[in-house]
Formats: structure tokens, C-alpha cells, sequence
């Protein structure tokens, strides 16, 4: 049974990574809870009030909505060898 999560993005940069490349990256303190995204779940792309900054004047909000297509799966930087889920979304 598919579920719904949210997806809270705080920066514009990271905003158009997700939307660009239709995908998501999480640190490796929520391996754990990004494993649990299934295919077929929904996730909501929620923007932070200081995602375009300037917080005094944008708001908060639900952007847009994607299904999960292909599971998390684990990859390693070139950079470090930290490791991280990176679920593919479908829009």
C-alpha cells in the first residue's frame, strides 16, 4: 500500500537539483527513513519560508507532488565515503 511523505526543502539551489534531476538525496542520518519510501509512495515537495530568501515576504508551501519510481538505494560521493539513499521520483 503506497504512502505520503513530505519533503521539506530549505533551498532554492537544492530545490532545482530535486526538479531538474528527479531525484533526492538525504544525509546519512536518514538512511533509516529514507529507506522507507516505496514505489509507487507519494511525496509532497514543501518550500520553507526562507527557501527563495527572503522569509519576511514568501511562505511556506506545497509545490508539487511526485510518486516514488524506483526504491532508495545507497551510493558513495566521489568526494567522501559518505553514504546516501537517493530515491528516483516521477513527477
Amino acid at each position: 500500500m503506497a504512502s505520503a511523505h513530505l519533503l521539506i526543502i530549505e533551498d532554492r539551489a537544492a530545490l532545482s537539483w530535486v526538479v531538474t534531476g528527479q531525484r533526492m538525496a538525504f544525509p546519512t542520518g536518514r538512511a533509516k527513513a529514507a529507506r522507507a519510501l516505496g514505489e509507487g509512495d507519494e511525496v509532497f515537495l514543501y518550500t520553507t519560508r526562507g527557501c527563495f530568501r527572503n522569509p519576511t515576504r514568501d511562505l511556506g508551501r506545497v509545490i508539487g507532488r511526485a510518486t516514488i519510481a524506483v526504491p532508495c538505494a545507497s551510493w558513495t560521493s566521489r568526494s567522501s565515503s559518505t553514504s546516501a539513499p537517493t530515491p528516483r521520483v516521477a513527477a
